[in-house]
């Protein structure tokens, strides 16, 4: 290499660096597999590659290639954008230089603390891991012509739906011959329905394909855990992009003037104007994609299958006896069975018995697809008489598209939403969110919340100590800290017994958050009559000391239980058989001598009980 070309080289090496890190970094790293999300990025890609011949087109115009202010150009592109993006190509606080100072305007409309946290004015999309199709060596510490190779095939996969839990399956696709030897290539799918990875059915096929390649199921294994460590990402869509970017490229600018600049010459702001210039543009092109990304997630979305539930006694006679001939008839039967609702004897003909007790059975209309509109017309205006809608959906998405329908006409919303543990196998979806997501993530839905809630609507959400702190803030700033009614205490666990030791006290309770619309008086005290219903509890209690003090019943001399004393006095006992609140449940303990003999004297545990009033 000559010397020019070394000097191009270098002088072009910071206009490189920038060009690849914000193609990496505005379309987010390449991912593998199928979902409607992935087809978004992979256009954020194609739509940055159609517009880089447009950016270095207007850098020429402001700096000329090969010179030193075209490489301080990018070098300044590189240290302002390199802050807010990251994997997934959402636009957020990704890093903070330690000269930058944490920005919020904390006291904007006066308030005197503001919840912020780094994915504000975001919004949630998922969270998954960006699996990518790779090839995995296991190298062979002395003998590099037994190195084993594999090839994780993920361009099939099908992307979960939101935040549920499923596992990663492997398959064996083929093996394809290389010349450092065979290659095992490996199908990778999420798991559905409870399917495992057979292991052991794997290296049977490895073995016996063409070329063959034998392996342990140890050497296997490894490969596949290498595979999984895999990047996890938080994917989310910007509300304001341009905004976003605009006022911190501001801050930025004014904290490098103020911090480097001493000398504020005419040439010199012309080359920082340059940087600013170019850097808006950029900002432009980002937000042009990345609010088109906004209007599509905040388009209503329509109901792809639906479904009505409709009891039998809402559906005339004659309609019955043509379900009663219809194919989903049997399907519509076992579901009933399965439920628990009728008995293994039942059959459909049997609601058309004259008085039949099933008359209120739930007829679901998937089970009678080519009926479903003559059902609908028997009902009439589907609007007044239908009392609920129950929407199996991703919940912003439902919310957002029920918005319109349902505006201000809610009274109320219990929201129960995934804690935010560590991680548990309790529950079939995602429970580790990062604090930031978990906040952005509920703040969404909080917020389209608010706009359903009549004016005298009540809000209640459960939570526990993991985001209490950040469930209160958020209901402040959604629905106003005048909003808020009471912090509701709910009972989860038993108080400890004795001689149990713990790590740590058991967590006794969970929050209920309870905020109202309107103010005032809302609550009608309803009184009930106490449940006088009674119960038989033992008339004895526990004692450290044997207890030989009687209690007589008519003829009959009772001792209490080894360990045990008699619960009232003798006149207080009297006074319960008067009113017939005494019983004896097995005569054969009885002494009728009053004499203490080896066993029978002692009566057995419960053998002498009385009636108590239950407590409401």
């Amino acid at each position: 290499m000559n010397p020019n070309q070394a000097m191009n080289s270098k002088a072009g090496a910071k206009e490189r660096r920038f060009l690849d890190a914000l193609e990496s970094l505005f379309t987010g790293a390449q991912v593998d597999g199928q979902s409607g999300f992935i087809n978004l990025m992979r256009l954020k890609r194609r739509y940055f590659q159609s517009l880089r011949p447009q950016l270095l087109a207007a850098i020429d115009q402001r700096a000329r290639p090969q010179t030193a202010a075209r490489e301080e150009l990018f070098d300044k592109l590189y240290s302002f954008f390199g802050r807010y993006f990251c994997e997934s190509g959402s636009i957020y606080f990704r890093h903070l230089p330690a000269f930058a100072p944490t920005y919020q305007q904390v006291y904007a409309d006066g308030q005197d603390v503001a919840l912020s946290w780094k994915t504000q004015d975001l919004y949630y999309v998922k969270s998954d891991t960006l699996i990518r199709s790779m090839p995995v060596v296991l190298e062979h510490p002395a003998r590099p012509d037994q190195n084993l190779r594999f090839y994780f095939d993920a361009s099939q996969l099908q992307h979960k739906q939101n935040n549920e839990k499923r596992e990663l399956l492997f398959q064996f696709q083929q093996t394809k011959p290389s010349p450092d030897g065979p290659v095992l290539h490996i199908e990778v799918h999420y798991s559905q329905k409870g399917r495992k990875t057979k292991i052991e059915t794997i290296l049977k096929q490895a073995r016996k394909a063409q070329p063959p390649l034998r392996l342990s199921e140890e050497q296997l294994q490894k490969a596949c855990r290498i595979f999984r460590r895999q990047t996890e990402a938080d994917f989310f869509i910007h509300k304001d992009a341009r905004g976003f970017l605009r006022e911190q490229f501001d801050l930025w600018m004014y904290q490098y003037l103020f911090r480097q600049e001493t000398i504020f010459q005419e040439k010199r702001l012309a080359q920082l104007q340059a940087v600013q210039q170019t850097a808006y543009e950029i900002i432009d092109w980002i937000a042009q994609f990345e609010d088109e990304l906004r209007r599509i997630w905040e388009k209503p979305k329509f109901v792809r299958n639906g479904n009505y539930v409709i009891t039998l006694d809402k559906l005339p006679a004659t309609l019955l006896r043509k379900l009663a001939q219809h194919q989903g008839a049997f399907d519509q039967t076992q579901e009933w069975k399965e439920l628990g609702m009728v008995g293994e004897s039942f059959r459909f003909e049997d609601v058309l018995k004259l008085n039949s007790p099933h008359k209120h059975l739930p007829l679901d209309t998937k089970h009678f697809p080519s009926m479903r509109l003559e059902i609908l017309a028997t009902l009439g205006n589907l609007d007044e008489v239908l009392d609920g809608e129950l929407v199996h959906s991703e919940n912003w998405q439902a919310l957002n598209t029920l918005s319109k329908r349902y505006k201000e006409r809610v009274k109320t919303i219990y929201i129960d939403p995934p804690f935010n543990l560590d991680g548990s196998d309790q529950f079939d979806y995602r429970t580790n969110y990062k604090d930031s997501c978990w906040a952005a993530l509920l703040e969404n839905r909080l917020a389209l919340a608010r706009t359903l809630l009549s004016e005298t609507g009540s809000i209640f959400v459960r939570c526990d100590y993991n985001g209490n702190w950040i469930v209160r803030r958020l209901l402040d700033n959604c629905f106003g800290e005048e909003s808020f009614t009471n912090e509701i205490q709910i009972n989860r666990s038993k108080i400890a017994r004795e001689g149990i030791s713990l790590a740590r006290l058991a967590t006794a309770c969970d929050t209920l958050f309870y905020y109202r619309m309107k103010t005032g008086s809302v609550f009608n005290i309803v009184w009930r009559k106490r449940n006088r219903e009674s119960k038989w509890v033992k008339m004895h209690s526990p004692s450290e000391y044997k207890s030989k003090i009687e209690r007589v019943i008519g003829k009959s001399v009772l001792w209490p239980p080894k360990g045990r004393h008699w619960s009232f006095t003798q006149e207080k006992l009297d006074n319960l058989i008067k009113l017939k609140r005494i019983r004896l449940i097995d005569q054969s303990y009885i002494d009728i001598n009053g004499i203490e003999q080896s066993s029978p004297c002692w009566c057995g545990w419960g053998m002498l009980s009385m009636r108590a009033n239950a407590r409401n």
